[in-house]
Formats: structure tokens, C-alpha cells, sequence
């Protein structure tokens, strides 16, 4: 996906709500905002209510056009101001749409701006129909890339779902340290 991510930042994990929940725990408080677009995946939704943060929710809008689905940025830039980390599903579930690049420049923006965290799950990105291509949002800049964590696993695209494994490219360096201190079986 023209993306080299540095295999020194590449951890297992059991699943992608895992990782997301290990990342969220070293690297948000309890009352933290989460900026998640929706409908959402719904173990995601749990998982920041069951981790005590705030949901943030920004909700999918039908396309002026009527030719698919968008976000509310100005909700999203509310909602950002508010948060300390956003987690993205890209390509998009449940519409399976793959965010364009504008699209994702606008959410770097906000991550930027905002200074936040970006949890990034991109387990659906070989599902791409002919014409569509995947653009990982970590390979946008070096700094988007330290700012965020890729989540992939192959339990989507190849049926694997209980397979139990997925990978995860931490990219800020400060996830990256608390995880290493963690006691090397504490995740399985």
C-alpha cells in the first residue's frame, strides 16, 4: 500500500480490540475523550465505555448526491476538541467504503490540530473492489505515522476470524516505551 512501516514497531496481539484496548489503556485516562465515527464496529463501542472514556461520536450522513456515505467534519472538529484520541476505521465498516485521500487529509488535519492519538484499524484493507485502493492513514506523513497505531489482522480478508492474531505497527514513541516495560506474557 506504497507504506514501509518499520518492523521495530510492529507488535502481535491476541485481536485488533486488544490492541486497541492495551493502546487506549497506556496512552488515555479514565474521562478521556474518544472520537470514533459512526455506526461503528460494536466492540469498539464497548470498549471505550468499558475503559470509563467519553464517547465522542461522529455519525455517517447520507452524500448530498445521494451517492453514499460521509462524515460531519464539523461535528468531528467539535467532537476532536474534546478528545484525546481518535479511532478511525478505514477502510470503513460497516459501508465498506475506502476513505479517499481527501478524506483521510481532512481527519490528519483534525489529529493534528488536536494533538491526538490515532488508533487506526485497517483490518479490511484487502477487500478493496477493482478500482479502489487502500491508502494506509500512518503513510500520509512521518508525523501522522508517529501519531498513530496501524491495526491489521488477516482474520477479515481471509476468513480467519478465529485465528486470534493481529498486528499492530505502534508508531508514538511514547506507546512504544510503556509497551515495552509491560512484562513480556501480560497480553498471552
Amino acid at each position: 500500500y506504497a507504506w514501509s512501516p518499520s518492523a521495530r514497531r510492529m507488535r502481535v496481539f491476541a485481536d485488533r480490540v486488544q490492541a486497541t484496548q492495551v493502546v487506549m489503556d497506556l496512552s488515555t485516562a479514565r474521562g478521556d475523550g474518544v472520537l470514533l465515527f459512526t455506526p461503528a464496529y460494536p466492540p469498539f463501542l464497548r470498549t471505550i465505555e468499558d475503559m470509563g472514556r467519553r464517547l465522542l461520536a461522529v455519525p455517517a450522513v447520507e452524500a448530498d448526491s445521494g451517492g453514499g456515505w460521509s462524515f460531519d467534519m464539523g461535528a468531528a472538529r467539535a467532537g476532536a476538541a474534546a478528545s484525546r484520541a481518535l479511532v478511525l476505521v478505514n477502510p470503513y465498516n460497516p459501508t465498506g467504503r475506502m476513505l479517499t485521500r481527501s478524506e483521510l487529509e481532512a481527519v490528519a488535519e483534525l489529529a493534528e490540530h488536536y494533538d491526538l492519538l490515532v488508533i487506526s484499524d485497517e483490518v479490511h484493507a484487502d477487500l478493496a473492489l477493482a478500482g479502489n485502493t487502500h491508502i494506509p492513514f500512518a503513510s500520509l506523513s512521518p508525523d501522522l505515522e508517529a501519531r498513530t497505531v496501524t491495526l491489521y489482522s488477516a482474520s477479515k480478508s481471509y476468513n480467519l476470524g478465529g485465528m486470534g492474531c493481529a498486528v499492530a505497527h505502534i508508531g508514538p514513541a511514547e506507546a512504544e516505551r510503556r509497551l515495552a516495560a509491560l512484562p513480556s506474557h501480560i497480553m498471552g
